[in-house]
């Protein structure tokens, strides 16, 4: 067994050499999501396992409300739950679990708020900028909700 580092559209491995990828919490992060989509697929053997965790965007009020997350680095690539699965299955992927684990984000973030004192402290822990940090709190939890899920995903021959 062995682990291996490296930007998620370039993994400098040979064709459907792995059994399986485990990505956590940063799909979402690469901004380049489709790409890293193809590269897994590159790597993995026909059948081989994709192993996913991130944070989803479970609600959504107004599309224009996803406008927020552009103000943090960290959740600027977050998706909804359609378009994760979408990108996968236009990949050559099937999911053959979707979990919603939005109450261990819930915990996690609850550890946060008392570590840091408040929820405001928390939102600036993700941002640069004060004004960014009120924008977050304005939205977040209001008019967008985010969750987190763990889905695997089978390596499917892409049709030619």
């Amino acid at each position: 067994l062995s682990r291996l580092q490296a930007d998620g559209d370039k993994i400098p491995l040979p064709d459907t050499s792995q059994d399986a990828i485990l990505m956590e919490c940063a799909l979402s992060l690469t901004h380049h999501a489709g790409a890293c989509l193809e590269e897994f697929h590159r790597v993995l053997r026909l059948d081989g396992r994709l192993i996913l965790t991130d944070i989803y965007i479970r609600e959504l009020v107004e599309p224009s409300d996803m406008d927020c997350l552009s103000v943090s680095h960290c959740l600027s690539g977050a998706m909804t739950k359609e378009l994760i699965l979408n990108s996968l299955s236009q990949k050559g992927f099937q999911v053959t679990t979707w979990q919603d684990k939005t109450d261990e984000l819930k915990q996690w973030l609850a550890r946060m708020v008392f570590k840091l004192g408040s929820l405001d402290a928390f939102y600036r822990q993700l941002v640069t900028d004060q004004s960014d940090a009120k924008y977050l709190c304005a939205t977040l939890g209001k008019k967008l909700k985010l969750g987190y899920y763990l889905l695997t995903a089978k390596k499917q021959v892409v049709p030619v």
